[in-house]
Formats: structure tokens, sequence, C-alpha cells
């Protein structure tokens, strides 16, 4: 492992770490929680909701960090955008699902994780060692919409 993902992979988990308590605080101040009253939940008490932004937030300034403290070859830009559009994107489901009451329906998520995983295919993010590139956008998306609507 190299120093600088060293420093990267570190600025994002204080960044993280900082956060998780200030969107704690939020949460339940702003009565952003989750009550264990189906059968579903696995805990037993209250929880404070807003922990995927405080890890959101880390990835974000890990990412940014990484953007500007370095040189990117030609082309490699338009990736880091959309892996940032598409997460932030992914984030702001998760989001409105936490703050919602009763969360969104599991369809309309769906939807939106189908709409982030676009994202990423338009910014030719992809598997890429799979041929043909048609084979490999079907299996991206499959693979990210799996991954993300579980």
């Amino acid at each position: 492992m190299t120093k600088f993902t060293l420093i990267t992979f570190l600025i994002s988990f204080l960044g993280s770490l900082i956060c998780l308590p200030i969107c704690r605080f939020l949460a339940i101040k702003y009565r952003i929680l989750d009550r264990p009253n189906t059968d579903i939940k696995t805990h037993k008490k209250t929880t404070p909701y807003l922990g995927g932004v405080a890890i959101w937030l880390g990835w974000i300034a890990g990412l940014l960090f990484a953007r500007l403290t370095t040189n990117f070859p030609t082309g490699t830009l338009t990736s880091l955008r959309g892996i940032i559009v598409g997460s932030s994107f992914i984030a702001l489901i998760g989001l409105i699902d936490d703050i919602v009451p009763g969360g969104l329906h599991f369809s309309q998520k769906f939807v939106l994780d189908i709409i982030a995983t676009f994202f990423l295919i338009l910014y030719h993010i992809r598997i890429r060692f799979i041929q043909p590139d048609y084979l490999a956008v079907v299996i991206t998306f499959f693979s990210v919409v799996g991954v993300s609507y579980t």
C-alpha cells in the first residue's frame, strides 16, 4: 500500500469518524430514528439513522483529497465524477428513505437504484475484464443494482 493510499484511507476514515457523532446528534434532535416496531427489525431499541451520511461525507472527503493532490491521466476525471455523482445519488436515496416516515417503498428504491447505476454506466464505469463491452455493461448493471438493493 502506498503512502498516498494510506493517507486517502485515513482521511475517509477520520472524516466519517468525526461526522458520526454530529450525524447521531442531528438524528436524535430531529427524531430521524429507526424504531423496532416490526418483526423484521434486528435491533431491540430505537436507533438513530444518518450513519450512512457520515460514511458518505468521509468517502467524499477522501475522493476530494485524491482529486486535489494528484495529476490524473486524461479521461480519469470523468470516472471520478461518475463515482461522486453515483455515490451521492445512492446516499441521497438512503437519506430520503431514512427521513420519510415508514421509508420509501421497495419499488421506489429499486427504480432509484437503477437510475444511480445508469449514472455510473453513463460515466463509463463498468467491469473492464469482460468482453464484449455490452456484456460488461449488463453485468456491471446487475452487480451494482444487486449490491445497492440488498
